[in-house]
């Protein structure tokens, strides 16, 4: 190749990663971030944050003192003490749960990067997807126009979090079963 096309091959990539919008990098960020986790601490730590996020999705949604909680507190001040709440719940039941789950990965590398790959972002999926739907994260903060729809059709609905739950329940089955 010649090197004013490779200057400008590389200009081209370097502006097509620049252009990239911020909300992508943090989405892809917060991944990596659950996939590092997953592969550091174990496939039982893994699945004990998704039983965890299971567990305080549940009580969060059946809480049945939220109009006394919030009986004098502002929009913004509700989203608060929801999350805070909520992040409560998460330590609580993973404090609860500890290291009580004992699976492991797969000694195979490849099987093993892809189980957590997969555990992982089905432990996005359910912590994105709560911090829209319960926590009613949109109305702080929604990602700029090239993502928004993708992240409103991902995270942003109940659907979506059920779905995101359902994949779970097929992780578990596909995975467990395999060993």
């Amino acid at each position: 190749m010649f090197p004013q096309t490779q200057a400008l091959i590389m200009n081209a990539a370097i502006h097509k990663v620049l252009s990239l919008s911020l909300d992508f990098f943090a989405l892809v960020g917060f991944f990596v971030f659950v996939l590092g986790f997953t592969v550091y601490k174990g496939k039982g730590a893994g699945v004990s944050l998704l039983l965890t996020l299971y567990c305080a999705g549940f009580l969060f949604f059946i809480f049945p003192f939220w109009d006394v909680v919030f009986s004098a507190a502002s929009e913004k001040q509700i989203i608060m003490i929801k999350g805070g709440i909520f992040f409560v719940l998460l330590f609580v039941i993973k404090a609860v749960l500890g290291d009580r789950v004992h699976v492991r990965f797969a000694e195979e590398k490849l099987h093993k990067l892809l189980d957590a790959c997969a555990l992982s972002a089905i432990i996005s999926g359910i912590f994105l997807s709560y911090a829209f739907a319960l926590l009613e994260a949109g109305t702080v903060y929604m990602p700029k126009p090239p993502l928004e729809g993708v992240v409103v059709f991902l995270f942003g609905s109940t659907a979506a979090l059920f779905f995101w739950l359902l994949s779970s329940i097929f992780y578990f089955y596909f995975s467990m079963r395999r060993g």
